[in-house]
């Protein structure tokens, strides 16, 4: 029994959904980009590429919690498909990556998605930098996200072009906030904020009132949502 078991388990799973076979199933294959703006500041909009549930949640929590070398490769698709495509639009875009909590990167032994970033050859800059030790946002309250993050970011790079502000999942945007207060303050521009994945509530914006590209599936399109 115990050797039925030990097979078992050995057999390979769907990075996505967990259920055995390829690494990426039939059904995960199909979980195509779902692009969306939203307003997570007075002067801050954010672009986000799928909702953190399903497959995707599944997928980002083994590249960041596990290192597993298939999600991080799936995760690089995503970003491939929800980022660049914004990037071509805007090519005078620099990506300033939210920097995890250096507990986390040294646990990790990595800026991952700094690594991300260049992997998907997305012109990027790691002069955000933290500035004391603060708790992982997972898990935390809203207010308590907003407290954990005041004053906790340093902008050191250029201030002559505009930012585009990156993170792998946003949940109440008060990182975000925080990240584009320091580079505000600096006096750097900062366009929007992209995050791969969207969780909990945020206000909805239609983008074509506001003047903003939409992409499905790399491709641009012309109606809202």
């Amino acid at each position: 029994m115990f050797h039925i078991v030990t097979e078992l388990l050995a057999l390979p799973r769907c990075t996505g959904c967990g259920a055995p076979g390829p690494e990426w199933c039939d059904a995960c294959a199909l979980v195509l980009p779902d692009v969306q703006w939203h307003r997570i500041d007075d002067d801050l909009l954010l672009c986000s590429a799928f909702a953190f549930t399903g497959p995707i949640r599944q997928t980002i929590v083994d590249w960041k919690e596990r290192q597993h070398r298939a999600a991080r490769e799936r995760v690089e698709r995503w970003f491939a498909a929800g980022l660049l495509p914004l990037l071509e639009r805007r090519p005078e875009l620099l990506c300033v990556p939210i920097p995890s909590a250096p507990a986390n990167d040294r646990l990790r032994g990595a800026r991952m998605l700094h690594e991300v970033l260049r992997a998907v050859g997305a012109p990027y800059s790691d002069a955000l930098e933290s500035t004391r030790e603060r708790k992982d946002q997972a898990g935390l309250t809203r207010d308590a996200r907003a407290r954990n993050v005041q004053d906790a970011l340093r902008w050191t790079g250029d201030t002559n072009r505009p930012l585009l502000l990156v993170d792998d999942v946003v949940t109440s945007g008060a990182t975000m906030r925080a990240a584009a207060r320091s580079l505000t303050v600096c006096g750097a521009h900062v366009w929007a904020a992209f995050g791969l994945a969207r969780r909990g509530q945020l206000t909805s914006v239609a983008p074509r009132r506001q003047g903003l590209p939409l992409f499905t599936n790399g491709k641009e399109v012309h109606h809202e949502r």
